[in-house]
This record gives structure tokens, C-alpha cells and sequence, in this order.
């Protein structure tokens, strides 16, 4: 089934846009390091997702295939495909995170809860907090 029809607020909608809006503000005046870049915007990503209580939903979509797709599309380049190694890269840092955890003696039952991930992601959303000319909103 097509969501993208259905629900002006699934991922590909509401990213779409927002996307293109920043990529070109981007482009126009420059930008830094494309994996700063990308790890900015994911975190405003990830930030407005925690803020509409989707921020499970948000994060294995971006890391589905469907949502490897949406970022891979050409009129996001280079950015889309950034925003993917972006998430690689924070996916490698939290299982690095946990084997860290585990060495100093935490168990593995109380890393396997929730709160340790939100937490980590927390941490990476206020790493990269810096404000983007264009902000996603729900439609």
C-alpha cells in the first residue's frame, strides 16, 4: 500500500519537502563538511520524531529499505546518500555504546532496555543542535 497518497504526515511526505527546502538553502550558501551536515540533519529529524512520540517509527523507516530509497533519490544528492552513512554511523556508535556498557559491568538486560537507546539518541540529537532555516511541521 501506498502511503504516500494516503497520509500527508508518512515519512516520505513529510521529509520530502523539508528536504528540498534545506538542500537548496544548503547549496545556496554553502555548507560545511557533508557528514556535519548530515548529522545535523538527522538530528532534526530525529528530534522532531521523539516530539511526536515516532521516534521508533521514524528511525527504523529511515534504516528500511523504503526509506534507503526516499534518501538515495537523486534530487536529495549528495545529502540523501550522507544521511544514510549518517545513520550507519550512528547505528556502529551505539553497539560500540553498548559493548562499552557491558565491558564496565553493565548487564545486558538493562542495555537492551529502551531507555538506553532514547538516551543515546538524546545525546546525538543535542550534540548536533543547531538551528536549520527550515523546520519540519506536520501538515
Amino acid at each position: 500500500m501506498d502511503t504516500t497518497q494516503e497520509n500527508p504526515n508518512s515519512p516520505d511526505n513529510l521529509l520530502g519537502n523539508w528536504l528540498r527546502s534545506n538542500i537548496s538553502n544548503m547549496r545556496d550558501r554553502g555548507h560545511g563538511p557533508m557528514e556535519e551536515v548530515a548529522d545535523l540533519l538527522l538530528s532534526h529529524i530525529l528530534d522532531f520524531a521523539d516530539d511526536h512520540n515516532k521516534l521508533d517509527e521514524m528511525f527504523s523507516w529511515l534504516c528500511s529499505v523504503e526509506g534507503d530509497k526516499f534518501l538515495s533519490q537523486k534530487e536529495f544528492s549528495p545529502f540523501g546518500s550522507e544521511l544514510n552513512y549518517a545513520l550507519e554511523r550512528l547505528d556502529t556508535a551505539f553497539s560500540d555504546h553498548c559493548y562499552e556498557l557491558q565491558a564496565s559491568g553493565v548487564t545486558k538486560e538493562i542495555i537492551d532496555q529502551d531507555e538506553t537507546w532514547v538516551s543515546f539518541i538524546y545525546d546525538f540529537i543535542n550534540q548536533h543542535d543547531e538551528p536549520l532555516r527550515y523546520s519540519l511541521h506536520l501538515k
